[in-house]
């Protein structure tokens, strides 16, 4: 430690020595020396227990014992079967639930050196590789990358570290995805392909996902713009079908319903000619919720039955769920709640047997709605909360949505100062989504006009309706708002007119 402090390698934190951004972490001569000497009493002048533990050591983690046999049949070695019980009595490995691991990171990063010197470490990097395809374990696909990478076999890992950055990001473990998408770039530098290229497209459109769900509409957008340039000079119609997607997505999020039907639609199209029917599924999904928003009710039922069958018909869980949540949005508007709640717990438990977390939390926001128009407050409430605790967990911009359903309880129960202090909280953090700042501005008048505070209420009014117009997007909670704002005593009739004149916008079309 005080070497690494004296190279400036550790800096004071705020709770403590942190590394120091991009600093080089190298073991010291004089520790590296200890645990080497430590180390080749073990070896014991047996050049196969040497290859071993640098075996072991580059694997990572607990050594499993077949993946160990594999890599080292790989270099032409036997495990020696003594080798972990000398290991253990000489104090260098504890025992795990899985086999067993070196007994200090050190001692793990003084065998990756030993290797190196040797000029062995990317002949052991890549045996590990071929030892965990040979295992094959399907959780192994991003090891086998990482190994290839650091064996300098770019080209190679390119395909297993995208692969698993994507089904990272299918399971919204977005906390890993990143570690993923860089290794994939890294890859993708060193591999110094010509422009333009697939794998790039498709890394870019992960980016522009991550981005989305962030909430940076901005960085997403020019993402999915750059990417689908590039496959259109490729000619790559299926990627320029998943850019189309990606642009229509973002459109939705930020509350611009025609120009997301229209990069929806480009999509449908797109996926149709390249054959894609995965795509197509999710990109008729995505037109279905958008539709719902923008309250086509009979177009949108239409496009979630068709992605309904599709998902069933390939066994997609989080699609098939949220092809339910399309159709309980459409129960929903049409006024029929005991039809809504069904579909609603039916899509509740898709998720909860995908295993998606981002999915689940989304399923307890979507519940609470449906709860909380049939008057249940205390259980909508709940579903909120837990909504949120998932969103919090997983970093997801769709937590601002809970907070503002969270608020409409707050109003349902008159409780309009703290749902006005809740609101005004929330519309810091719309941004650029126009279709949260309609609702929430719509909401603020109501709470803002329950205070008395008119000056305020013909602002929020205002503005909200200058998002609604721009947006197309129609809600009941909208509705039912300025059409008790309209009816206050107390409004102006300037306030009046535009309330009853808002409020007629929010109909759906059947």
């Amino acid at each position: 430690v005080g070497d690494w402090v004296e190279r400036g390698i550790l800096v004071p934190g705020p709770a403590g020595f942190v590394r120091r951004d991009g600093a080089d972490a190298a073991l010291p001569d004089d520790l590296h020396a200890v645990w080497t000497a430590r180390v080749e009493r073990v070896v014991d002048g047996r050049p196969d227990r040497g290859l071993a533990l640098e075996l072991a050591a580059a694997l990572g983690g607990a050594v499993r014992a077949e993946v160990w046999a594999l890599a080292s049949e790989e270099l032409g070695a036997v495990v020696d079967p003594e080798l972990v019980d000398v290991l253990l009595g000489a104090g260098l490995a504890v025992l795990t639930e899985e086999g067993w691991e070196p007994v200090h990171g050190m001692l793990r990063e003084s065998l990756l050196r030993r290797a190196a010197e040797g000029g062995r470490l990317a002949d052991v990097h890549r045996a590990c590789a071929r030892g965990l395809l040979r295992q094959g374990s399907a959780s192994d696909r991003g090891r086998v990358g990482l190994h290839l990478l650091e064996a300098g076999d770019a080209e190679q890992a390119i395909a297993p570290l995208l692969e698993v950055a994507r089904a990272t990001w299918l399971a919204a473990e977005h906390a890993e995805v990143g570690r993923w998408m860089d290794a994939a770039a890294r890859a993708l530098d060193l591999a110094s392909r010509p422009e333009p290229d697939p794998d790039r497209v498709r890394l870019a459109l992960l980016r522009a996902a991550m981005a989305r769900v962030r909430g940076r509409l901005d960085e997403a957008e020019a993402l999915a713009v750059g990417a689908r340039d590039a496959a259109l000079a490729g000619r790559w119609v299926d990627l320029c079908a998943m850019a189309s997607f990606e642009l229509g997505f973002g459109e939705q999020m930020r509350g611009r319903v025609q120009p997301a039907v229209a990069h929806l639609q480009r999509s449908i199209a797109e996926a149709e000619e390249a054959g894609d029917e995965a795509q197509l599924a999710v990109s008729t999904l995505r037109l279905a919720l958008v539709l719902v928003d923008a309250a086509e009710l009979d177009r949108a039922e239409v496009e979630a039955t068709r992605a309904m069958a599709a998902m069933e018909a390939a066994g997609r869980l989080l699609g098939a769920g949220n092809a339910l949540v399309a159709l309980a949005g459409v129960a929903l508007r049409r006024g029929d709640l005991a039809r809504a709640t069904a579909l609603a717990r039916r899509a509740q438990g898709f998720f909860e047997r995908s295993g998606s977390r981002l999915a689940l939390a989304d399923a307890h926001n979507y519940l609470g709605e449906v709860v909380r128009m049939a008057g249940g407050l205390e259980e909508a409430e709940e579903h909120y909360q837990q909504a949120l605790r998932l969103y919090a967990e997983l970093g997801a911009s769709d937590a601002l949505m809970a907070r503002i359903n969270l608020a409409l309880v707050r109003m349902a129960r008159e409780d309009f100062a703290g749902a006005l202090s809740e609101l005004s909280a929330c519309l810091a953090g719309c941004g650029a989504r126009l279709q949260l700042v309609a609702v929430v501005r719509v909401f603020l008048a109501r709470c803002a006009a329950a205070a008395g505070r008119w000056p305020e209420v013909s602002e929020h009014l205002e503005i909200g309706g200058e998002a609604l117009a721009e947006t197309g997007f129609v809600d009941p909670d909208v509705g039912r708002c300025l059409e008790e704002l309209a009816r206050m005593p107390a409004v102006t009739e300037a306030v009046r007119a535009r309330a009853a004149e808002l409020a007629r916008t929010q109909t759906p079309t059947m």
